[in-house]
């Protein structure tokens, strides 16, 4: 409009929407203050809510090889109340073959298919002559729609003259691609199991603090994700449920049970999770498939590792390391820095100085900090500390 724009052309690809988004999508059609003209490309569909949005459409075009309709009735939960500010009309929310009616019969088109699809379930290509008469025109790609519309009036508009138009993409910011490809039922249903497996990670790994942070940026992405789709309660308790009890395995002698019940929630919420009553799929069912395999896979192999862990006895870490030669790093004078097993420690020695290279023995652990004492004299010095350390008789 800004741009003094003859109409807007809006491509619409998609198998759907959740219901809110829907609404206010079709209200933003409908009030746009120039024509609005869909196009539904080669190879791409307009099915459940998206096919209500596209009715919304001063004009649709669609190729000949596209899809419309929903594959199964639909059936939207609003409050019943009055549209009147959506689409200027008394028809309900809660009634999606009415609703289809309306926006269909507002623009000329033929509402029977239409309410026929949503109401029953069906699909079709523009080649179906009931689907036909519920579009305006059958057009290869967005040139041949622009042009095809020269001289229509669409009702309540003004005529439109495109032939001679310029076409001027406007593509979706960076953010705004950004939530559109994560607001895909399987892209948030990954970053869930993308949640447990780090927590899984975390729980289980002494240095698992990056696993956690990823698992809370996954979280925090998955609802991001999920703000934009039709959510199922059930499927996102079960889902919940999953995560509760794979981490919960992690911690008790259940010997994979609960391992066992959490593949199971997973699995059944990862395909209950897309509330597909105004969108036409949820969840992959292969992905589902193969994400509760990969996950109860991977608990397989870390809950017998860990109930082996908790059944070794425990070991103090002074008692290991005590006796064990270290190498100085930085001239013990008599403090200074000692590497051992890979880790560098601060160390005090009984004898100073010790230059870089030398080899101590480790005569006793105090916290963070080494007691040493040059190699050659390891046993004496041993033995001269755990006399100094023997309570008196």
């Amino acid at each position: 409009n800004a741009a003094n724009a003859t109409a807007i052309v809006v491509v619409l690809d998609s198998d759907g929407a959740g219901e809110a988004v829907m609404h206010r999508i079709i209200h933003a059609l409908d009030t746009s203050p120039v024509p609005v003209v869909v196009n539904i490309p080669t190879n791409g569909q307009a099915l459940a809510g998206a096919l209500l949005i596209a009715e919304t459409a001063d004009v649709i075009g669609a190729a000949p090889s596209a899809t419309l309709g929903s594959s199964r009735p639909l059936h939207l939960k609003g409050d019943g109340s009055s549209i009147d500010s959506e689409i200027g009309s008394t028809a309900t929310r809660t009634n999606a073959v009415q609703f289809g009616d309306l926006l269909t019969s507002r623009h000329g088109r033929d509402p029977a298919w239409v309410a026929h699809s949503v109401g029953d379930g069906a699909v079709a290509s523009p080649a179906d002559p009931s689907a036909r008469r519920s579009i305006d025109l059958v057009a290869a790609d967005v040139t041949a729609l622009v042009s095809a519309i020269d001289g229509r009036t669409p009702a309540g508009r003004h005529q439109l003259s495109t032939r001679t138009a310029q076409l001027i993409g406007v593509d979706l910011s960076g953010w705004a691609a950004i939530r559109d490809g994560m607001s895909q039922p399987d892209t948030a249903y990954v970053l869930l199991v993308i949640v447990i497996g780090c927590l899984g990670i975390f729980m289980a790994h002494p240095g698992g603090i990056p696993a956690g942070i990823a698992a809370v940026l996954a979280g925090l992405a998955a609802i991001l994700a999920f703000s934009d789709l039709p959510i199922n309660i059930a499927g996102l308790a079960l889902t919940g449920v999953a995560i509760v009890l794979f981490v919960f395995d992690l911690g008790a002698t259940t010997h994979g049970v609960l391992t066992a019940l959490g593949a199971v929630a997973l699995a059944v919420g990862g395909w209950l999770l897309i509330d597909t009553t105004t969108v036409d799929r949820g969840v992959n069912p292969v992905l589902v498939i193969l994400t509760v395999f990969a996950i109860t896979g991977a608990y397989a192999v870390m809950v017998p590792k860990l109930i082996a862990a908790r059944r070794q006895p425990y070991t103090d870490i002074a008692t290991q390391l005590v006796g064990q030669v270290a190498t100085v790093r930085d001239a013990l004078q008599p403090q200074g820095m000692v590497s051992l097993q890979g880790a560098l420690w601060r160390a005090t020695s009984t004898v100073s100085p010790m230059q870089p290279g030398s080899k101590v023995t480790v005569l006793k652990v105090d916290g963070l900090r080494l007691t040493v004492g040059p190699a050659a004299h390891a046993d004496q010095a041993l033995e001269a500390q755990i006399t100094s350390n023997a309570p008196n008789s």
